[in-house]
């Protein structure tokens, strides 16, 4: 039987990241941005493009979409969105079921801020993305052997780890002022 857990591996991160749009009005984050204000611009990337970066794009948006433009990519996609990450995410209110996998060469655009959810998607990230990058390290829950239970936990496993991990990273920069540096 396979162990899954996904896992925080490192934080990196540069002090001059925007990792959130404060409200203009009042500099307090907790308060919903003003409308026409510019949310900051989040890429995730993952190998595959079908498990962890939909699912982190899907619960992004639905969490924190007030604050972040969010835009998932793979740096060797898959053909579809893995149906099991579609319905663990289902479980939590969050549907992807519309979303396709992408290459990360089709969405350049001006991130302010990137994630990689994987070692191997920071590795092989190309050349042209050179923005700061915060990397979590989850295991690929499609490569879990086993009964169809095993298989749904590694995908809650890696859904709960990008609520506890990576959404709270970023609502912890949220609360925090725009001048102060980030964690790493």
């Amino acid at each position: 039987m396979h162990t899954y857990a996904g896992t925080l591996a490192r934080r990196i991160a540069h002090p001059a990241s925007r990792w959130c749009t404060l409200s203009a009005t009042s500099g307090n984050p907790a308060v919903t941005a003003a409308a026409g204000e510019k949310r900051a611009k989040l890429l995730v990337l993952c190998t595959r493009n079908s498990c962890r970066s939909q699912m982190a794009e899907g619960i992004v948006h639905k969490m924190l979409g007030d604050r972040f433009d969010v835009v998932s990519a793979g740096t060797d996609p898959a053909r579809q969105v893995h149906p099991l990450a579609m319905q663990v995410c289902r479980e939590i209110d969050v549907d992807i079921s519309a979303n396709l996998p992408k290459h990360v060469d089709d969405v350049v655009a001006d991130f302010d801020n990137v994630i990689s959810l994987c070692d191997q998607s920071r590795r092989d990230k190309p050349s042209w993305l050179k923005h700061n990058m915060l990397s979590f390290s989850f295991e690929d829950p499609s490569l879990v052997v086993g009964t169809d239970s095993e298989r749904l936990t590694a995908f809650r496993s890696v859904r709960d780890g990008i609520v506890n991990e990576v959404v709270a990273h970023l609502r912890e920069q949220c609360a925090k002022p725009q001048t102060s540096p980030l964690s790493t």
